[in-house]
């Protein structure tokens, strides 16, 4: 779900992080000599919030504190609020990146040609591939009482944007008659619900991941695929 700008001159590349999960880093044209103040204080802040993205994915809000994070990035924790002014704010920014990422690496697997059967097939691998050793309610517990309404408002923001991008790939097989035609939105979440509880349970199965994927996509499949 995941912080990004856009503006001229400036571009992006896909990292894993050791997780295996997908960051964005941002890159601009090199210049010969000392950077400039502005681009230090972007290649900064880049940096801090990719280490506290990897951090809070791996021990959760509670046991990841600013101080930890300035300690991974070889900065002061006066540096980290500077940039990001509180630890609810550093980590909104660490999971609205996240969940970025995870848009756009879906949206990018969606844009192919394949039916959509296998697209999908295609992203339950990639995601159940990808090590994360707690589950999002493990790694927001705790946030509840740092975090604003506004603030959760906008995780919840950079959720819906996820489920729309599987919502649009999902309309347009509708259309072409791939699946029955319904609420793609509550398909969408369905889906992503399903691989959410698949990852959960994935370490408890028997079988090549491969299985695992095609199993639980079979299982939403066959609810939602055209049938004369």
């Amino acid at each position: 779900m995941l912080y990004s700008k856009i503006g001229r001159g400036v571009t992006f590349t896909q990292a894993r992080c050791r997780e295996g999960c997908f960051v964005t880093v941002r890159e601009k044209p090199r210049r010969l000599g000392r950077p400039k103040q502005s681009e230090q204080t972007e290649l900064t802040a880049d940096r801090i919030l990719n280490v506290a993205s990897q951090l809070f994915i791996e021990h959760g809000y509670e046991s990841v504190s600013t101080e930890t994070v300035a300690t991974a990035c070889g900065v002061t924790k006066a540096m980290v609020y500077y940039y990001f002014q509180s630890k609810a704010n550093l980590f909104l920014a660490a999971i609205q990146a996240t969940m970025e990422n995870v848009r756009v690496r879906t949206e990018q697997l969606l844009a192919s040609d394949l039916p959509l059967y296998d697209r999908l097939l295609t992203i339950a691998f990639v995601r159940l591939r990808i090590h994360t050793p707690l589950s999002l309610e493990l790694i927001m517990r705790g946030s509840e009482k740092s975090l604003t309404d506004e603030q959760f408002r906008a995780m919840k923001e950079a959720e819906e944007r996820l489920i729309e991008t599987v919502a649009r790939a999902m309309r347009r097989a509708a259309e072409r008659g791939e699946i029955t035609p319904g609420d793609v939105q509550l398909y969408a979440r369905m889906y992503l619900a399903a691989l959410g509880v698949a990852k959960e349970s994935l370490e408890a199965q028997e079988g090549a991941l491969e299985d695992h994927a095609k199993r639980v996509l079979d299982l939403f499949w066959h609810g939602i695929e055209y049938r004369v």
